[in-house]
């Protein structure tokens, strides 16, 4: 299926492999785009949720991923040992992630030439991993889905190596591979089944040899499936299914394309027509070899994207971009069959240029403008922290993805519906310009439009509004009271919005802070 056989038998081996100056530069641009600014943008709601789960007690560590996550413990495991190491600020929470992102690159370019695809195909297959923007965000992201990238190349590095060899000890490698993906995120799943079938159906004479090297993820998948079980009990994510699945497809088909871009038209259009015209080109390659490797990979990628959109359609809806993130590892060596082809030099040059140009304009737009970036809340905890009195923080609506602001407002404590406080300063966080269209999926200010900056009644009579800072889209309302007046969730927020608020008590500041 990969390397035509020799008379004996015997499959051809891949091309000698020797050092790649371009390579090189390659993941070199891939590190600088997934290290640069990667401690600017405050953390969001799922990073804070990492944050949470690994700074507890390693004997609570699991506990805490079954009752607070949806995902498996292997990120988490790694995460743990990271800290204890480098420390929890911003950058060095992301920093895990920027590294495997960038081992992702060579990995990449390694499986190429393991299918036996020319080293021409393989650097614009570790080009186009190392620009991509929906890498590069969740290469800066502190959670499971750049490690889940890496084992995902790992995967197809050894689904290729045994595919070539039929060794036992080969099998093994893509089981472990298979296993360390799965124990990273549960939508490896859907790229571990279409790569096993593919494998037991070329190396069919060797089937026991196959079976044997799927033990790691047969044995791991037991406790992961009761573990999944547990956590699914808890309906952790069943937030995906209340929005439309054809708006979260078509997201997810540009995201996965262009990332957390405003949905501009022709950048849109230029990456899907390359993606598209690659992933042709690859499959009707001339070459026998090329052809094979790309079709059997085009199958792959699109059971790994396809399968989970038609689960959500007919069972459990969990479909969400960064879900099938992994399905970009395999699409993404297809498309580099096609631009790679020797008889489209100039093309191919041109397409892969178009789609870096296209990519970098998504970066860089992301590290200037703060409309595609992270709700930022280390410059709201700023202005809030500005006043050196108790003050009591309300947050009327998005509890969830506004607790990320209690990282960057110590002492803070969330009061309880039913307690209260004396104070003489408010501050309620709200939202200013509403944008007319907001990506959800990426932890932006703008999925919160439904934050207010006025207080209720009765207490409107009791404080005046002294003071309204604009940080980004946020407003920051501050409204004071010449008395200490008794506030709560029960007289700060409106009965109807109470599930959902926020309200904090923010302790003065220490001398000097």
């Amino acid at each position: 299926m990969v390397d035509d056989p020799d008379p004996d038998g015997t499959s051809v081996a891949p091309a000698p492999r020797r050092f790649d100056g371009l390579l090189a530069l390659v993941v070199a641009l891939g590190a600088v785009m997934r290290f640069d600014g990667i401690g600017i943008q405050s953390l969001w709601y799922d990073e804070v949720a990492t944050r949470i789960v690994i700074t507890t007690h390693l004997a609570q560590t699991f506990d805490a991923i079954r009752v607070r996550e949806g995902t498996p413990p292997l990120y988490f495991a790694f995460m743990s040992a990271w800290i204890r190491i480098f420390g929890d600020s911003d950058a060095t929470l992301r920093s895990f992630s920027a590294v495997v992102g960038t081992l992702a690159i060579p990995v990449i370019y390694l499986a190429a030439r393991e299918f036996g695809l020319s080293r021409r195909i393989a650097r614009i297959a570790a080009v186009l991993v190392a620009v991509n923007p929906f890498l590069v965000w969740y290469s800066q992201e502190a959670r499971a889905y750049s490690l889940l990238v890496l084992f995902a190349a790992l995967m197809l590095f050894t689904f290729a190596r045994v595919q070539r060899t039929g060794t036992r000890r080969d099998a093994l490698w893509f089981g472990t591979a298979c296993a360390l993906a799965l124990a990273t995120h549960y939508f490896a799943f859907f790229l571990i089944v279409p790569a096993t079938a593919a494998l037991l159906v070329t190396r069919r004479a060797e089937w026991r040899r196959m079976v044997v090297g799927l033990l790691p993820v047969v044995v791991l998948a037991i406790p992961l499936g009761i573990l999944a079980i547990d956590q699914q009990s808890r309906n952790l994510q069943d937030w995906i299914s209340s929005f439309a699945f054809d708006f979260r497809l078509r997201e997810s088909l540009r995201h996965l394309l262009v990332g957390p871009a405003e949905p501009n038209g022709w950048l849109w259009a230029i990456v899907a027509t390359v993606a598209l015209g690659g992933m042709a080109l690859g499959l009707l390659a001339p070459d026998r070899r090329e052809r094979r490797v790309a079709t059997t990979l085009a199958i792959i990628g699109v059971v790994a994207l396809g399968f989970p959109a038609l689960t959500a359609i007919v069972g459990s809806d969990y479909f969400l971009d960064r879900n099938v993130i992994a399905a970009l590892v395999p699409l993404v060596l297809v498309v580099a069959v096609g631009l790679g082809r020797p008889q489209l030099r100039i093309i191919g040059v041109v397409a892969v240029v178009a789609v870096v140009a296209a990519s970098l304009v998504t970066t860089v737009a992301v590290t200037r403008q703060r409309d595609l970036q992270r709700a930022d809340w280390h410059a709201v905890s700023t202005v809030i922290r500005r006043v050196h009195t108790r003050q009591v923080v309300v947050m009327n609506t998005d509890r969830i993805l506004g607790s990320a602001v209690t990282r960057y407002l110590p002492p803070s404590r969330e009061l309880p519906r039913q307690a209260s406080v004396r104070t003489r300063d408010l501050v309620f966080i709200g939202l200013g310009r509403v944008p007319g269209q907001c990506s959800w999926w990426f932890g932006r200010t703008c999925a919160m439009i439904f934050l207010t900056d006025e207080p209720t009644l009765p207490l409107a009579s009791s404080f005046s509004r002294r003071r309204v800072d604009h940080v980004g889209r946020f407003v920051v309302a501050r409204y004071h009271s010449p008395v200490p007046v008794r506030v709560g969730p029960r007289t700060l927020v409106r009965a109807s919005d109470r599930p959902g608020s926020m309200v904090l008590s923010v302790a003065r500041p220490r001398s000097g802070a």
